[in-house]
């Protein structure tokens, strides 16, 4: 397939991408099967094709995350782009951020970068692998930034051999590598535990990027200095976890939840897991998946008065609506114990041959309920399987509050 052998193109990108024919090409193609474009043009251009449809190809893939970039026609591969930090992620990362420098580790692409150049008078960017340095000189110029400078460096080697200092030191480990994804940072480049004691020596915060699936308790004890974890989503979907730091730091550390479309955030500590046997409420409600990973769901429903059905908090109910729930919400229409028997009975007395699952702490997963009930996916019904404090399985029926009636 033609997809698949484009990628093994050694023409540079970013040297293409200066040549008003190519660029042609690409503006009349943008939307364009890119298969079928190889299949079309092949032998029938000047230009090296496989280079110019990969280049197409990734222009395709990133235009929800990168929209402004692939306006511009900037350059990036497949997988420099998929490592890469979406326009949204980066913008979050600034809401915070400001001074004269910042050096940013692992440049990549430029996403950050671009970012960062709005609130520093200067980013200073290293980049290990040539060509994606390549890639980053071409965007800046691209997008008229003129404060960065680019550097193509190992992050360690230029740590040590850099005599200034910095007022924040940003860090993205890339956690790819032969189409593996990593996440632990010991299995990322750079190694960030080995130099923790050169970066904080030549700057006086920290930003460091690290995978969704991190755990986070680990991290806490991993580097020292860390004073916030954010857990960042976009539209549902935990995108990249932030650790802050600041040297000397040993005080507590505060998480937050954030989801950037449309915006909504909860900042504060895990509370201590714990859950009722309650009478049915009006509301049920199943937390943003940000609240989920950064523990903060039983202290979410602290501070807004639902009770929690699960250990984790992540099920609540409440007998008033609670306006902007940070997170999905339903009529609860009916709770009860689990059983098979029982279950499908439930499902034949409400004709119900279609739902969406969901589980916790429960024995099978979604997929394996399905099927075992012989449910299809979709539909209006929404059915959320969890055990008790008790360890008794129970199953809630619910469904969305503009689907009543």
């Amino acid at each position: 397939m033609w997809v698949a052998n484009i990628v093994q193109s050694k023409i540079k990108i970013a040297e293409l991408s200066r040549d008003p024919t190519v660029l042609a090409f690409v503006n009349e193609n943008i939307t364009g099967d890119v298969a079928s474009l190889g299949l079309r043009y092949s032998g029938k251009v000047a230009f090296q094709l496989p280079a110019v449809l990969e280049w197409l190809d990734a222009l395709q893939r990133g235009k929800d995350k990168l929209p402004n970039w692939v306006d511009r026609r900037c350059v990036f591969t497949r997988r420099s782009m998929e490592q890469a930090s979406s326009e949204m992620t980066a913008q979050q990362k600034i809401r915070e951020l400001n001074g004269d420098r910042i050096l940013n580790l692992c440049g990549g692409i430029g996403v950050d970068d671009a970012a960062f150049a709005r609130c520093f008078k200067e980013v200073v960017s290293v980049e290990m692998d040539e060509e994606v340095h390549e890639l980053a000189l071409v965007n800046m110029k691209k997008l008229g930034i003129q404060n960065i400078r680019r550097v193509l460096n190992e992050a360690g080697q230029f740590l040590e051999d850099e005599s200034e200092t910095y007022d924040w030191i940003f860090a993205d480990p890339d956690r790819r590598e032969s189409g593996k994804r990593f996440v632990q940072m010991c299995d990322c480049s750079p190694e960030i535990i080995p130099l923790w004691s050169l970066i904080q020596n030549k700057s006086k915060r920290q930003l460091i990027k690290l995978s969704p699936l991190y755990p986070l308790e680990q991290l806490e004890q991993e580097l020292p200095g860390i004073y916030r974890i954010e857990v960042v989503a976009w539209k549902g979907e935990v995108k990249e976890v932030l650790a802050y730091c600041e040297t000397g730091y040993s005080g507590e550390v505060s998480r937050k939840a954030i989801e950037l479309d449309p915006y909504q955030s909860f900042k504060g500590k895990p509370a201590a897991n714990k859950s009722w046997a309650m009478p049915d409420k009006t509301y049920f409600y199943e937390v943003h998946p940000s609240l989920s990973k950064s523990g903060l769901a039983s202290s979410y429903a602290e501070s807004i008065g639902t009770e929690v059905l699960i250990s984790n908090g992540i099920y609540q109910q409440s007998d008033q609506l609670i306006p902007s729930f940070f997170g999905r919400e339903f009529i609860q229409i009916h709770r009860s114990a689990y059983s098979r028997k029982k279950f499908d009975q439930y499902l034949k007395d409400q004709s119900i041959q279609q739902a969406n699952l969901a589980s916790r702490f429960f024995k099978w997963s979604p997929q394996e309920l399905k099927k075992l009930h012989r449910l299809k996916d979709g539909g209006r019904d929404y059915f959320f399987f969890f055990e008790n404090s008790e360890r008794k399985p129970y199953f809630i029926h619910g469904r969305k509050l503009d689907d009543i009636g």
